[in-house]
């Protein structure tokens, strides 16, 4: 589950009251049915007063703002959420929003993005990087800091290491920002886990062809079996996009990556599930391997280790 800023603070005065409560209800009702809920704080939205006061993620300002808006929600919520994420993919949103143009504010510039309104593609989404990062490093201190007891290599290089790589030094050159000594030790270690996400399975044959497997919106959805186990890496869990069928953000409900089918042309929203769900449910539940036939095709799942 990610969390809307506009429904907790909008970056200035109070807090949403009615943003806390609609949140609170959701996780309540998540642990009330077994659910441990995992809560990303930043998925690609902006509050609107931030990016007319100082551009938003361009500017350093957005730092501190972002902090504000972590405690917000580490002091809320933390009582029962026990897992966070401090944002979804930063490279995407940077390279959508400051580079190519598809996602607000359409920072971009020619001949790398479409439909500008304004901005330079060369230089800002280094920028916006740089931010990123700082932001994740300032919520995961005051997280440690402050609650923890008591309750795509550009970016994770930095997070690892504490500086860029230096093929990005090398290429970006001027354009790219520099840490500081203390923002290099803040930055530096400042993740507990690594996301990756995984979208479809590729399979080289002998001929050579490739042999794409089904894509995510196909009733015969076919889900990873993460081996990274049986290579010493600690996988503690799967997280699916998405549960059931929503509204993405480039392809509206063209794309359907849900578990469950939603007929959008009813007034009740009538769910079905599709096969990909009760392949997942068994996956879950045990762990062991079955088959779906559907059009011909048979999707099997592997044992977990």
């Amino acid at each position: 589950m990610y969390l809307f800023g506009s429904h907790t603070a909008d970056g200035r005065g109070a807090v949403n009251p009615k943003g806390l409560k609609y949140y609170n209800n959701v996780i309540d009702e998540l642990i009330k049915h077994g659910i441990l809920p995992h809560v990303t704080l930043h998925h690609l939205d902006v509050p609107q007063v931030l990016q007319d006061e100082y551009g938003g993620w361009l500017s350093p300002k957005i730092i501190d703002d972002f902090k504000e808006l972590a405690d917000v929600c580490f002091k809320e919520f933390g009582d029962r959420v026990s897992y966070w994420t401090t944002m979804n993919e930063p490279n995407i949103n940077s390279l959508a929003s400051f580079d190519y143009g598809f996602f607000p504010p359409r920072q971009c510039s020619h001949p790398y993005g479409a439909n500008c309104s304004g901005g330079n593609s060369a230089v800002e989404p280094y920028i916006t990087v740089h931010n990123y990062i700082l932001a994740h490093s300032a919520a995961a201190e005051l997280y440690r800091k402050k609650y923890q007891v008591g309750q795509f290599y550009r970016i994770l290089n930095p997070i690892l290491f504490g500086e860029y790589p230096d093929s990005m030094k090398k290429n970006a050159g001027s354009r790219l920002p520099f840490f500081s000594y203390l923002e290099s030790q803040r930055v530096k270690g400042s993740c507990d886990f690594i996301g990756i996400n995984y979208y479809f399975a590729l399979y080289v044959a002998d001929d050579p062809v490739i042999d794409k497997i089904g894509p995510r919106d196909s009733s015969s959805d076919m889900f990873a079996k993460f081996t990274g186990n049986r290579a010493g890496v600690d996988v503690r869990g799967y997280f699916i996009w998405t549960f059931v069928d929503v509204f993405e953000l480039l392809s509206g409900y063209s794309i359907r990556f849900g578990l469950y089918h939603v007929n959008f042309e009813d007034s009740g929203h009538e769910r079905t599930p599709k096969f990909s769900a009760y392949w997942y449910h068994n996956f879950l539940k045990n762990g062991t391997s079955i088959k779906i036939e559907n059009n011909g095709k048979q999707w099997e799942s592997a044992p977990s280790e």
